[in-house]
């Protein structure tokens, strides 16, 4: 139960979806490579103040411009709506983007995610997120599980649901995607702090961990 002698804390804070989906299937390969760390995952969608938090990283969603922080893009954030396969049948079956409105949109309410449905619409050439059916989740983990279990069609980020769609548990009703450019996951930490061994090897493993990340663009 005690922290062994021979052990370094890393201590990271992430999104919850984030964490689930993407950061902690890929930990074993980190723990193989470096096994005098052990890294204490936070989850949490407030703000991060490194004055304040005690973190040495935290990975967030934005334009990358957090104030005395240094921010590393680690990975496309590419959209397009998801949902079960069961949706794709029956009279209601998805087959175009004018058909969401016989259906329910999933909404993640963190602000970091507010826009993406109301974004993906608009590139499609349609303005009309508030007149839709939705519900509302605290959490894209929520948000997905919700898709999955058929409650409606969620915007989800692609690199986060990958392994549904490679499973079947969920599908893409329409090709259509939308790349947000700027706005996506970063790697944050503070500007004026030395960066200790632990830090160094963390941020090189996730940042070839997601050098290979490919995701369909169109």
């Amino acid at each position: 139960m005690r922290h062994p002698a021979n052990k370094s804390l890393l201590k990271v804070r992430a999104y919850t979806a984030f964490s689930l989906r993407w950061l902690i299937p890929r930990l074993s390969d980190f723990y193989a490579k470096h096994k005098t760390v052990e890294l204490v995952l936070s989850v949490s969608n407030d703000a991060v103040d490194f004055k304040r938090d005690d973190l040495d990283f935290a990975i967030r969603l934005g334009t990358g411009d957090w104030p005395s922080s240094t921010a590393e893009r680690l990975m496309p954030n590419i959209l397009a709506p998801v949902c079960s396969p069961a949706l794709l049948k029956g009279k209601s079956a998805l087959k175009k983007p004018d058909d969401l409105k016989r259906h329910v949109l999933l909404q993640s309410t963190p602000p970091e995610r507010r826009e993406d449905w109301p974004d993906w619409l608009r590139a499609q050439g349609i303005d009309q997120f508030n007149r839709y059916s939705h519900l509302y989740f605290e959490s894209s983990a929520l948000t997905y599980q919700a898709a999955m279990e058929g409650h409606g069609i969620a915007m989800a980020q692609l690199a986060l649901i990958q392994p549904d769609l490679d499973a079947g548990r969920l599908v893409r009703p329409f090709p259509g995607t939308l790349d947000k450019g700027a706005f996506t996951y970063y790697l944050i930490y503070p500007s004026n702090r030395r960066m200790s061994t632990r830090m160094k090897d963390f941020k090189a493993w996730l940042m070839n961990a997601c050098k290979d990340l490919e995701l369909v663009r169109k």
